[in-house]
This record gives C-alpha cells, sequence and structure tokens, in this order.
C-alpha cells in the first residue's frame, strides 16, 4: 500500500489531519486539479486505503495513487507509476496492522492495495491453449482469419508470433482466438474472440474478481492492448481502437508507415486508460481515435475525457465499417486519411 503521509512529507506538500473538511482516518490537501480555485485543503485521502477524492469536484478522485502523483508532481503515468513501486519497497509487511490499530471502531480498511504484495495473482495459459501456426488442428482459425477477416495465409505464422495468438479447441474457451494482455513478461489478462457465428458473446475476458477461476492479475478495463510494447516500439501515430481486432488489423498492416495501435477493450473506457493514453502520448506525434463508424458520440467522448492532449478523430472511408476491416487491399484509403 501506497504511503501517503510519508510521501506528503517527503514532497514537502502542506497537509492537515483535523478540520470542518476531514473525515476520520484522513489526510486533507489542496486539490492539485482545482488549483487556485481550491480556497482549503478539500481533497481527502483515506490513509488506510489510499482511496482519494475532492469534496468540491467529484471527478477528481480516485482509487489508485497514480492520477493523484501525476498531479503533484506534474509528471508522467510512468514515473508515477515507478515512483508508487519503488516506495512500496519500503513498507513494512506490517504497515496494514499497524494502520488498523490506529483506525476508531468501524473505520474500513480497504484490501486492494494489500492485495498487491500479499496475495499476489499469476496468470498461466490453460491447458489446451495452442499457439496459432500452421498445423491441421488450427484449420478453422486459420480460415477465420483468411476467409473471414482478410489476412492471407502467408501472414498467419507472423500473426501468431507478433501477437501471441491461440486458439482453442475445446473447454469454455472453445472455438476463440486467444488475444494476451501482458505486462512486460507478466500475462496479466486474455481476451478471447469466438469464431463461431452461434455464439452470441463474442469477446470473453479473464474475470479480476478474487472468486475467479483463473483469475486475472489485471482487470481488461485497466489496460491497453500492448502498451508496454509499444513504448519499445514506437511510431509515429498511435491509433486507438476498440477493440484487439480492430487494433491487431491496424498495426499489422500499417505499422509500415509509423502508424501503430492499442484498443480500450469495447466502447466503455476507464480511467486508468485515460491516463496510460496520456502516458503512452509522449512517445508519439498524435494520438488519433479511429473507432467504428457508427461510434462518433463514443469518439468525442472519448476525444474529451483526452483533453489537454491534442487528439484527433479520424472518419473511416466508405465501405470500410471498422478498423478490423482494414487489410492489405484496402489500406492505402485508410493512410489516407492520416496525411
Amino acid at each position: 500500500m501506497f504511503n501517503f503521509v510519508e510521501f506528503l512529507i517527503e514532497q514537502k506538500i502542506p497537509y492537515v489531519t483535523s478540520g470542518p473538511n476531514v473525515s476520520s482516518g484522513n489526510v486533507n490537501i489542496k486539490c492539485p486539479m482545482c488549483g487556485p480555485a481550491d480556497p482549503s485543503q478539500h481533497l481527502g485521502i483515506h490513509i488506510a486505503s489510499g482511496v482519494w477524492g475532492c469534496w468540491r469536484i467529484k471527478d477528481h478522485r480516485g482509487r489508485r495513487p497514480h492520477r493523484l502523483i501525476m498531479a503533484l508532481l506534474n509528471c508522467s503515468y510512468m514515473e508515477a507509476d515507478h515512483y508508487f513501486r519503488s516506495e512500496q519497497a519500503f513498507i513494512p509487511d506490517d504497515f496494514l496492522e499497524e494502520i488498523e490499530t490506529l483506525l476508531e471502531p468501524g473505520d474500513d480498511i480497504d484490501d486492494g492495495e494489500k492485495s498487491i504484495s500479499k496475495d499476489r495473482v499469476e496468470l498461466r495459459f490453460l491447458n489446451g491453449f495452442r499457439r496459432l501456426r500452421h498445423e491441421r488442428l488450427a484449420r478453422r482459425f486459420i480460415w477465420y482469419l483468411c476467409d473471414g477477416r482478410g489476412f492471407k495465409p502467408k501472414d498467419i505464422e507472423l500473426l501468431g508470433k507478433q501477437y501471441g495468438l491461440r486458439y482453442v479447441l475445446s473447454g469454455v474457451w472453445k472455438n476463440r482466438i486467444i488475444i494476451p494482455v501482458f505486462m512486460g513478461d507478466q500475462l496479466v489478462n486474455w481476451t478471447g474472440r469466438t469464431i463461431s457465428d452461434l455464439e452470441k458473446i463474442r469477446y470473453m475476458s479473464v474475470s479480476h474478481e478474487k472468486t475467479a477461476n483463473p483469475r486475472a492479475p489485471m482487470s481488461i478495463k485497466n489496460c491497453l492492448y500492448r502498451q508496454l510494447e509499444l513504448i519499445e516500439e514506437r511510431g509515429d501515430i498511435l491509433a486507438i481502437t476498440e477493440g484487439p481486432f480492430d487494433a491487431i488489423h491496424m498495426d499489422y498492416f500499417l505499422s509500415e508507415h509509423g502508424i501503430r495501435a492499442t484498443c480500450i477493450f469495447g466502447t466503455a473506457f476507464s480511467e486508468e486508460q485515460i491516463w496510460i493514453i496520456h502516458e503512452l502520448s509522449d512517445f508519439f506525434k498524435r494520438v488519433c481515435i479511429v473507432l467504428d463508424r457508427g461510434a462518433m458520440e463514443t469518439a468525442m467522448i472519448l476525444q474529451t475525457s483526452l483533453a489537454p492532449l491534442e487528439t484527433e478523430i479520424i472518419m473511416l472511408p466508405s465501405g470500410i465499417e471498422d478498423p478490423g476491416e482494414i487489410t492489405f487491399q484496402n489500406k492505402n484509403s485508410v493512410l489516407s486519411l492520416f496525411d
């Protein structure tokens, strides 16, 4: 758990432990997101859980420290994450127990951060998750990619290797192409795209709930697809898409032209994803939102949420309904939109 009190002392940030705006178990500071508009210490930080929030504006709140660290230190998401992780190493094992003795009866302690250090979750591919490549068992998955999605047979080996794709023949994930989500070397989630027209649920991901089996270390909505790989591989333009196959199509066919792609895993997006996009923007010249043709309202909401980051909304050309329809044959009509 991040020790906000030590952080505030170290950074010489004034805080109060009592007063009209201070709840039990909290410390309060001037809200850095309100700026001069905050006449007093209206942002409270719950010592035990790290949950923080401004009494003035409800959008100025969160459960993780990263956004607040970014606002207080005027740093990037990755710098805040590095600071968060380095501070974690110096928190004593019995810190939570010590904090509990300081709480008043009835105060709750959120063990969400405790689970990071004492309940570390490890996710592994299940038995029967086969690497996507040219083999007899993979024929219907290859057919789906080639006949249904516009790839060529020669693309299959590279697709499987570059994006770590798997396929499944039986069990809960039957008839799904598995698209893994990594954070460095750690597998933190995956989403499975069905190849069956009879399946109502197109995409299915691993739950982060404590009772889930398997259980994902991270919710899919707290990730961007290939976020760390994109930092390493770079490019000129970062394209934000809805689903992972949208991102794969754009990335595979347009990366040689400097266009790299990620996705938010659906039409809804989380606060965490917004701040990761802010971080990724440091490594690209432009950030473009490329959603399905019928998702202009969602694209505009996303663009507003990303302010003050300057983003562009790219409308796909006639005949292409979503980025997942981009192929080698039609990619030039899409490339012209980025000129």
